[in-house]
């Protein structure tokens, strides 16, 4: 993961001065990944004994945002295979706040977003901080 990472930076470094410049920030790019991810990620529960939720980790329901080994995530999107990851921000006080990158298969930045309030999640940062997501009763 770490290599990954460092690859990332090295190859948005050249394009910028900053590794997580703002001059990449790909709106239109940004809002359907949102999109996406509000419509796959789920929420799942359990009720416990007293009738009250018990809640499992975010999961994808979909093959276009599915989980990598290495922490992130691949995004197959019009046609793109995608790869996002999440660091953490310099302004974080603990983990709270990350920084999304998204790169194309080239390992090019096409893609971020700073400061998300995601506390080190990549399904919350990938929604933009959103963290509601659909619940799902899985008993």
């Amino acid at each position: 993961m770490l290599i990954l990472i460092l690859s990332a930076l090295l190859v948005s470094s050249s394009a910028s001065a900053s590794p997580v410049s703002a001059s990449v920030q790909n709106n239109g790019l940004l809002k359907d990944i949102r999109q996406l991810t509000i419509d796959c990620v789920i929420e799942p529960y359990v009720l416990n004994s007293s009738g009250d939720k018990v809640f499992g980790d975010l999961t994808s329901t979909c093959d276009e945002l599915q989980p990598d080994r290495n922490g992130g995530m691949r995004i197959s999107f019009k046609g793109a295979l995608l790869r996002a990851f999440i660091i953490e921000s310099e302004n974080s006080d603990g983990g709270d706040l990350n920084h999304l990158i998204i790169l194309n298969g080239k390992g090019a930045v096409v893609a971020e977003r700073h400061d998300i309030l995601a506390f080190d999640n990549i399904y919350i940062a990938l929604a933009g901080g959103d963290s509601e997501f659909r619940q799902v009763r899985v008993d």
